[in-house]
């Protein structure tokens, strides 16, 4: 009977240390305090600090007094904490991002922000797209007539679109987005996008934090990066164009013009095709 005791409470021990380590991780990683103790940290966050601390405590109670019980509730408290991470990162992921310095104090009410906020909501799950701030394209786009015809074309297919010429769109998107513009757009996690002005998820790559792994672990309801053009609206037929691109590890992304119809206030998408692909 008393090897048995010992063995369970070699087992309990080790379960315990791994139950720790777990938490104290995810405490690291899921608050960010490696840049710092933030709101987060200090608010949702101390619920997972004093549970770490607890796990702790208990093994040293477990080690002296020989209780196996003990063991059990340290346990306990890592599947509890598990659980509450779990439930938060998937329900609340706004509760993990630490308020902005940059991002603009009132929302700018335009058509054209109206236009960006329902093509990046995403009500279907419970995940956020990290937006790019600037609304630049990529620069190796360049408008010829050649290429106007082919993606005025391949923009036809795409939406199904035959009798409308995109032509004037086409140039119009080009027009718009010839220097960087600044999002005028507030964050809104629980609508599906994160709009990134204080730049903090570059850390991980400028500051060689683990890149997109680490990410995932720190912000698990982060679907991955997307950058958005000032959209080209045509008021008179409601047809809307966007360059819209979209990474989501290294090797694991694509890029395109993405066609919209707005109108009463809803925006409905009618088709894309890709210029890149990694």
């Amino acid at each position: 009977m008393k090897i048995f005791r010992t063995f369970l409470l070699v087992i309990l021990t080790k379960m315990n240390i791994f139950g720790f380590l777990i938490v104290a991780a995810m405490f690291f990683f899921g608050f960010d305090i490696r840049w710092g103790l933030t709101l987060p940290a200090v608010t949702w966050g101390l619920q997972v600090f004093f549970g770490a601390l607890s796990i702790i405590a208990i093994l040293f109670f477990m080690l002296k007094r020989k209780k196996l019980l003990l063991g059990l509730y340290g346990i306990c408290i890592v599947i509890f904490l598990n659980l509450y991470l779990g439930a938060m990162a998937f329900y609340c992921p706004s509760l993990l991002l630490p308020k902005q310095a940059n991002a603009p104090e009132q929302y700018v009410d335009s058509v054209e922000n109206r236009i960006i906020t329902l093509i990046l909501e995403d009500k279907t799950s419970h995940r956020y797209a990290i937006v790019d701030p600037e609304t630049n394209m990529d620069s190796y786009y360049s408008l010829d007539p050649t290429r106007i015809e082919l993606w005025n074309d391949n923009l036809q297919y795409c939406s199904k679109v035959k009798e409308y010429d995109f032509s004037m769109l086409l140039e119009q998107l080009f027009e718009l987005n010839k220097t960087p513009h600044t999002l005028t757009i507030q964050s809104s996690p629980e609508n599906g996008y994160f709009v990134d002005y204080d730049h903090i998820f570059d850390r991980y790559f400028y500051d060689k934090f683990g890149g997109w792994s680490i990410l995932r672990m720190s912000h698990p309801s982060a679907a991955g990066m997307t950058q958005i053009s000032k959209p080209a609206y045509d008021s008179d037929t409601g047809y809307v164009l966007a360059y819209i691109g979209w990474q989501g590890d290294w090797l694991m992304g694509s890029g395109g013009f993405y066609v919209f119809k707005y109108e009463n206030d809803n925006v409905t998408y009618l088709g894309h095709f890709e210029t890149w692909v990694s």
